[in-house]
């Protein structure tokens, strides 16, 4: 019978590590990697950017109340609002080249392979956001982020950060902290 037990206990342990490997190995297909080189003028003919005059990365805690169904952003936008700094906790415009680094993050960077496995968090606590606006310099688009649970919400369906995949919003993170955003996460 103890044989019996540790040879069903060796099985059970080995089809367990055999499928924790494979579900690793499916994670990992999900790794990011720059498996495109779209030109920053073919980067530049997506929707929001072609449409754009400014683009502003910010941070605000305004954004949380999101998540208590108040919809700060979607209410900025129904208003064309004018960028207004003092609406926000942190913000800065992004130059020509920052945009150019921005946009090689969202589309030049997808999945090493094609996963089958995603993982899916469950919180939306956004702090921050990259604000689309047009030449009369009011807000037509945006993508809110919340760094902390590593999801997304558009003001469109038309608007997308690219191919997801496991790190592109840790890219994202490091792109707002090295350009002045230093509040990134609630935690």
């Amino acid at each position: 019978m103890k044989i019996l037990f540790a040879t069903l206990y060796t099985l059970f342990t080995f089809s367990l590590s055999f499928a924790q490997s494979d579900f690793d190995e499916e994670l990992a297909k999900n790794n990011c990697t720059q498996n495109h080189k779209y030109s920053a003028i073919d980067r530049l003919k997506n929707y929001p950017f072609n449409e754009v005059y400014d683009i502003y990365i910010i941070s605000s805690t305004k954004l949380e109340a999101y998540y208590k169904k108040q919809v700060f952003l979607d209410s900025l936008l129904q208003k064309e609002t004018l960028f207004k700094e003092e609406l926000f906790h942190e913000s800065e415009k992004l130059s020509l080249s920052e945009i150019d680094t921005l946009t090689n993050i969202i589309y030049n960077y997808g999945p090493v392979g094609n996963p089958t496995v995603f993982q899916v968090n469950e919180c939306y606590m956004p702090h921050n956001a990259i604000l689309f606006f047009n030449s009369e310099h009011k807000l037509f688009a945006f993508i809110e982020i919340c760094f902390d649970c590593n999801d997304i919400r558009t003001s469109g369906k038309s608007i997308t950060i690219g191919e997801d995949c496991n790190q592109k919003l840790s890219m994202l993170k490091t792109f707002f902290l090295d350009h002045g955003i230093t509040f990134v996460s609630d935690m």
